[in-house]
This record gives structure tokens, C-alpha cells and sequence, in this order.
């Protein structure tokens, strides 16, 4: 039982963390949009323009990703705390790490 509680308040940790990933994340993302002028940004070279684009591109996507990882850590934290029921560590183990894991 103290095992599956351990589990459970290190899948919330790991879920404080990433929160806080993807907020900072998506404020510098919204920072760098809202205070580049957009006349300047016009003024730009082409392959300085592309790399802007291209970099809050993937900052986006890794937010996303980020997002996603939280919501599956999510569903297992609720998995892993059914088993504090049934006191089955073993199960509550392969949630979080086995082959049906986060």
C-alpha cells in the first residue's frame, strides 16, 4: 500500500513539473509573438523569417506533446489509485512503467 501511494504522489509531481513546462513554454511563445512588431518582422530576411516560423512551430509541437504526456500520466495516476483497493503493487508497477505505461 505505501509502495501504490508513492506511486501516486510521484505520477502528481511529474504532472506539477510538466504543467509547469508547458506554461512556460507557451508564454515565451506568446511573449515573442505579441512583442515583435509586425512591420519588423516584414522587414526580416527571408531565411531569418522561416527560422522564426519554424521555431515557435516546434515549440508548439513539443507543447503539445508535453500536454499529451500529462493527460496519460493523468489516466495512470487514476489507474494506479483503483489499485490501492486491491493492494496490488504489481499492477499499480506496470501501469506507470510497463508496457501499457506512461
Amino acid at each position: 500500500m505505501q509502495y501504490i501511494s508513492a506511486l501516486t504522489e510521484l505520477t502528481s509531481e511529474d504532472a506539477r513539473h510538466v504543467t509547469a513546462y508547458v506554461t512556460v513554454s507557451l508564454t515565451a511563445i506568446l511573449i515573442t509573438l505579441t512583442q515583435l512588431p509586425f512591420d519588423r518582422l516584414l522587414g526580416m530576411p527571408l531565411a531569418l523569417r522561416t527560422v522564426l516560423v519554424i521555431g515557435i512551430v516546434v515549440a508548439l509541437s513539443g507543447t503539445a506533446l508535453f500536454f499529451r504526456y500529462v493527460q496519460g500520466v493523468h489516466r495512470a495516476r487514476i489507474a494506479i489509485t483503483r489499485c490501492l483497493a486491491s493492494g496490488n503493487a504489481r499492477h499499480a508497477y506496470e501501469l506507470w512503467t510497463g508496457r501499457q505505461g506512461v
